[in-house]
């Protein structure tokens, strides 16, 4: 595998070369520090954007074109990671060495900025038609988060947690804001989009890199120079007494949040450990922690996961319960990460946890997208490549699972609770 850099004055294209796909990936991904009303305001842009553009103002003669281009598929996607908000255009397409057309890359290449750099837009307003059908879209999306409970529970746990932190945003209480977005407030987006949005494009295929940076560099058309930073990490605050909220829901279960502050974590804590410490834990399986306490010797819950959310830094316990087995339940989770500081679990539950992990690496090499992944967060947050981060579980002891436990830090108890009306 080979890996280049390609340096611009207001942008940067990172190239890995692989010959284990047919296909070849590439990610444009603005990022900026994010506010409160970015994760709505982009969702609509990106689809907006992504439906009909100046060359293309037709939906059915851009998906023709794709077609035409051997099935092109063109993405947008929209992430919050911590404090940073990841705006990004995606295009995954046939490797050209496969194209009996000497022009194929180019097409595919100039499709993509035209996305981007020519959409719909008519005197600083976003085409209405393609503006309204997206609009829709997403207020009927939003819609249907408020009829899931397992969404509502976190969404609702977060805010309990701190409702002015960015940990707390997304989109169910972004209705009324959305309903109030017009066309030229959309272009008012894009413009600061591209205005002060600092951009990196990453490719991954086996392709000559040198050709397609000097494509990509033929189409990009921004040539805005950027001198901010966007901050990933979010320090949210700890507490001395951990908060207790209960809401009323109409669901015909109970869902039990618990929310931990990870405090002061060394490399390994943040990027490694987390994933063996839940491989013994709480991730579900038969021999984790939770499962057993919760499930197979009380029944009281009918599912049950552990989720680290490493750029919040912060962890969550999700239960799904009866209420009445809710008291009982969290009596059961603080047992069991109090063993876990203790060292309360078998070298054998540690090689288990540690051959899991080292399997879904090596799964997740067999996807391009994610092997893509690995380098995008490499570059901006030093996370370890996949054979580094091998070899560091494979080195890891019962000490170092012990001391990432000691450091959660139960912030916040929230509880949705069955059988009422909202």
């Amino acid at each position: 595998m080979v890996y280049k850099k390609f340096e611009y004055p207001n942008y940067n294209i990172y190239g890995i070369k692989n010959d284990k796909f047919k296909s070849c990936h590439i990610e444009v991904i603005f990022r900026k520090n994010i506010l409160e009303h970015d994760l709505v305001e982009r969702s609509l842009l990106v689809d907006t954007m992504l439906h009909s553009n100046k060359d293309y103002k037709k939906r059915k003669d851009f998906v023709i074109r794709c077609e035409e281009l051997y099935n092109v598929n063109y993405t947008g996607v929209i992430n919050r990671l911590g404090n940073s908000l990841f705006t990004s255009y995606c295009s995954s397409f046939v490797n050209p060495k496969y194209i009996d057309e000497s022009n194929y890359l180019d097409e595919v290449i100039k499709l993509l900025m035209t996305i981007i750099f020519k959409p719909n837009i008519t005197n600083k307003e976003f085409d209405l038609k393609s503006f309204n059908i997206n609009k829709n879209n997403l207020l009927s999306e939003i819609e249907t988060i408020k009829e899931n409970p397992n969404k509502i529970s976190i969404i609702n746990a977060l805010k309990a947690l701190d409702n002015n932190s960015p940990s707390s945003y997304g989109l169910i209480d972004q209705k009324e804001y959305l309903s109030d977005i017009t066309t030229s407030k959309l272009w008012e987006v894009y413009h600061d989009m591209l205005k002060n949005d600092v951009c990196d494009i990453f490719v991954i295929g086996d392709i000559d890199l040198d050709a397609i940076a000097s494509v990509i560099n033929k189409y990009f058309l921004n040539r805005v120079i950027k001198n901010t930073k966007s901050t990933l990490y979010l320090n949210n605050n700890v507490i001395k007494k951990v908060k207790e909220v209960n809401d009323q829901g109409n669901f015909g279960q109970s869902n039990l949040i618990m929310i931990y502050n990870t405090c002061d974590l060394n490399f390994n804590e943040r990027n490694i450990i987390p994933y063996i410490f839940n491989g013994i834990f709480g991730n579900g399986t038969l021999n984790s922690k939770l499962y057993r306490y919760l499930r197979e010797e009380n029944a009281m819950c009918y599912g049950v996961n552990f989720m680290y959310l490493k750029y919040d830094n912060l962890a969550m316990i999700k239960v799904s319960l009866a209420k009445e087995n809710v008291s009982k339940a969290i009596k059961l989770i603080k047992k069991a990460l109090n063993e876990m500081i203790k060292g309360d679990f078998t070298e054998e539950n540690l090689e288990d946890a540690k051959k899991s992990a080292i399997f879904s690496i090596n799964m997740a090499g067999d996807n391009q997208v994610a092997l893509l992944g690995n380098y995008i967060f490499n570059t901006f947050d030093d996370f370890p490549l996949p054979e580094d981060r091998i070899k560091i579980i494979r080195e890891l002891s019962k000490e170092d699972i012990m001391m990432f436990a000691k450091k959660l830090k139960l912030n916040t108890i929230y509880t949705l609770e069955e059988g009422s009306n909202i």
